[in-house]
């Protein structure tokens, strides 16, 4: 009887340390261990009663509970083989609310779209600007600078951040007119005084001024390039010069006028001068334009081939002629003697 129960009780500590040898590394959930615990508690106190049954002077073997972890005890366990979890990150670049431009290469930002336009500003690398409208069918936006002016920059270069569909679509600008220049001077008679109303006349332009007190005269917005100015009054001998107007300047030329003198004849044979020469407009014959000398006293009409001709004395003169609203005139040296042909007289729309 006491080696039957001894079996048994070693066959109880065989299973047991079977148990604990299968059981490897913790790989199961929280509740497999707890069940695993009170299994093993169960078989703790079969064993405690199997032992107190035996004689006294036969060895006990006794399974301490202090090593089996309690039901509530075990703390849980992570499967170390498991997979990492990967959770996907996004980053979330918000759209400007105000649309933005900025350019790759530096441009120049203008009044309009085209180089015919004035120059506002710039854009360079790296600095982004307000858009406040667009151009589509010119490729432009229109922006806005730092000091709150507005400019229209060139597509080409520029990176465009934002919503731009509601965005105004802008006029294009009229085409600016060339830069135009002025002319002014004063009028005064041999001894310095000025002279009142003297009409001045700018034949390109077709503009004509009358003097006041001071002997003033000016005329603004001319085309540039070359103007004819003449002076005239009564009793006075008329005065002519060509000016040549520069954009964005003013041509100071003053007159000297003298009294009229009769009219000088037509000098001997030694000192004469022919001058002839044609009248072109549009680069047709000007047929019956009127063509004079500078102070007038000599005057003709074009023939049918534009032609003209006078006899004169030698030395320099302003030779000018006129048909309908169209002016333009030459400047000539007639050496004595010789009969010289003028340059061509472009007749020009005032």
């Amino acid at each position: 009887m006491v080696a039957k129960q001894k079996n048994v009780l070693l066959s109880i500590i065989v299973l047991l340390l079977a148990v604990f040898a299968c059981q490897g590394p913790p790989t199961a959930p929280t509740a497999v261990n707890n069940d695993l615990a009170l299994t093993l508690t169960s078989l703790n106190q079969t064993l405690s009663a199997l032992t107190a049954s035996l004689p006294a002077g036969v060895a006990s073997a006794t399974l301490s509970t202090a090593a089996i972890p309690s039901a509530t005890g075990i703390p849980p366990t992570i499967a170390t083989n498991a997979p990492p979890i990967l959770t996907a990150t996004f980053t979330v670049i918000p759209s400007p609310s105000v649309p933005m431009v900025s350019v790759t290469v530096a441009t120049n930002c203008r009044s309009g779209p085209g180089r015919v336009y004035d120059l506002v500003g710039g854009a360079e690398v790296g600095t982004k600007f307000v858009i406040v409208g667009k151009s589509a069918p010119t490729n432009y936006w229109i922006i806005q600078l730092p000091d709150g002016r507005q400019c229209w920059l060139w597509g080409q270069y520029a990176v465009v951040e934002g919503n731009v569909n509601s965005l105004p679509e802008y006029a294009i600008p009229a085409t600016p007119l060339p830069p135009l220049g002025s002319v002014a001077g004063t009028i005064r008679d041999g001894l310095g005084n000025p002279i009142p109303n003297v009409t001045v006349s700018a034949l390109v332009a077709g503009k004509t001024f009358t003097t006041g007190n001071n002997g003033r005269y000016s005329f603004d917005n001319l085309q540039a390039g070359t103007e004819f100015i003449i002076v005239s009054a009564p009793a006075l001998a008329t005065d002519s010069r060509s000016v040549n107007i520069s954009p964005r300047s003013v041509f100071t030329a003053d007159f000297v006028m003298f009294p009229q003198g009769p009219v000088t004849p037509i000098p001997p044979p030694s000192t004469q001068a022919n001058v002839v020469g044609r009248v072109l407009i549009n680069g047709a014959p000007a047929v019956g334009a009127n063509v004079w000398i500078g102070d007038a006293t000599m005057q003709s009409i074009t023939d049918s081939n534009g032609w003209y001709g006078f006899n004169l004395s030698s030395g320099s003169f302003r030779i000018l002629a006129q048909l309908g609203n169209a002016r333009g005139g030459v400047e000539v040296f007639l050496p004595a003697n010789q009969t010289t042909v003028a340059p061509d007289i472009i007749l020009l729309q005032r």
